[in-house]
């Protein structure tokens, strides 16, 4: 469910200008990743050690003097028109109709927010639960989400 960094107004990540403003989720888990991918686009730099629940007070270097808006996840596409540069999550991007493709910057499938499947350890070997995850990576489901999703959601490995 690879989230990505989209723009109205800009066509690449270099057009971004100083002072630009770059919309983020307000919820913590999704505020870390928004700034790790910010980070990946060459943007900002992070403080060491900073993890799962880095904020903006963790920025270290941000050369471009970016201004950061927290916003409700679910408004961020919204938000487009009103910022230069915002984090979508895969599911509000594909509502959008915004393509993974034409996000300036998207995370790829190696990134520490993919979706996992986990169970209890007295049920990690449940015949139920291996079954759903062999549907879940069948040819059957992979061809659905591929087809459905148009590049929003990746399949599983």
């Amino acid at each position: 469910m690879p989230a990505g960094l989209y723009s109205a107004k800009h066509k690449s990540l270099k057009d971004i200008p100083d002072g630009a403003s770059v919309a983020l989720p307000n919820d913590p888990s999704n505020g870390a990743r928004a700034l790790f991918l910010v980070q990946q686009a060459g943007l900002i730099r992070l403080r060491d050690g900073a993890g799962a629940s880095a904020t903006t007070r963790d920025i270290v270097d941000n050369p471009k003097k970016l201004r950061f808006r927290e916003i409700d996840a679910a408004q961020l596409a919204r938000s487009l028109d009103d910022v230069d540069v915002a984090w979508v999550s895969s599911n509000y991007a594909h509502l959008a109709g915004l393509k993974l493709k034409d996000a300036l910057k998207a995370e790829g499938a190696d990134n520490d927010w993919v979706l996992v499947f986990a169970a209890r350890a007295d049920r990690k070997d449940d015949p139920a639960i291996r079954q759903y995850i062999a549907a879940y990576r069948s040819q059957p489901v992979r061809q659905y989400i591929t087809r459905t999703f148009n590049g929003a959601i990746l399949p599983a490995f």
